[in-house]
C-alpha cells in the first residue's frame, strides 16, 4: 500500500511530464508507425498480390487517405506534447522540437493536399495503368513524376520524425524532464 501511496504522489508531481510524454510517444506511433508500416506492409504487397496496377492504385488511394488522418492527428498529439512540456523553456534545445514539427507538418500538407490532388486529378484522366492509350503517356509520366515527389517527401518527413524522436527523448530524459541550470 505504500509503494502505491508514493507511486501516486510522484505521478501528481510530474503530471505534466508524463502526459506530455503519453501525447507525443502516442504521436510518434500514429505518425511514424503509420508511415513504417504503410510503406513496408502494405503498398509493395498490393502492387506484388492484387491482379492488376489499377485495383491495386484504387485500394492504395483509400488506405493513404486513412493513414493521411493518423498523420494529422499524430501531428496534433505531438504538438499538444510540446506545449506542454516545452514551451516555457529558453533555448534552441528546447525550440528545435517546434521547428522540426513545423517542418513536418508543411511537408504533410504539402504532399497529402497538393501533390495527393494533382496525383488524384491525373488519375481520373488515365484510362488505364494497366494497358494504357497512347493518349495517357503524358498523363501517366506526370504522375510518376508526382508520385516520386510524393515518396520523397513522405521519407524526408519519416527521417524528421527520428530525428524529432530522438531530440525530444534527450529533453524528457534531463533530470524532471526540465533543464538543469
Amino acid at each position: 500500500m505504500k509503494q502505491l501511496t508514493e507511486f501516486r504522489t510522484l505521478f501528481m508531481a510530474n503530471r505534466m511530464l508524463t502526459g506530455s510524454m503519453l501525447l507525443f510517444y502516442l504521436g510518434i506511433a500514429l505518425w511514424l508507425g503509420g508511415l513504417i508500416f504503410f510503406g513496408f506492409g502494405v503498398a509493395s504487397t498490393l502492387f506484388s498480390t492484387l491482379p492488376s496496377r489499377d485495383i491495386a492504385g484504387t485500394v492504395n488511394r483509400i488506405i493513404l487517405s486513412r493513414l493521411t488522418i493518423l498523420e494529422y492527428v499524430g501531428g496534433c498529439f505531438i504538438i499538444g506534447a510540446l506545449l506542454l512540456h516545452n514551451r516555457q523553456e529558453k533555448g534552441f534545445v528546447w525550440k528545435l522540437p517546434f521547428i522540426i514539427i513545423g517542418v513536418m507538418v508543411t511537408l504533410l500538407v504539402v504532399y497529402s493536399l497538393i501533390i495527393g490532388s494533382q496525383m488524384n486529378s491525373l488519375v481520373l484522366s488515365i484510362s488505364s495503368f494497366d494497358h494504357p492509350h497512347p493518349k495517357d503517356q503524358d498523363s501517366i509520366a506526370g504522375f510518376t513524376s508526382l508520385h516520386h515527389l510524393y515518396s520523397s517527401l513522405v521519407k524526408l518527413n519519416l527521417g524528421l520524425g527520428f530525428i524529432l524522436f530522438i531530440w525530444q527523448t534527450l529533453l524528457y530524459s534531463l533530470p524532471n524532464g526540465k533543464k538543469s541550470e
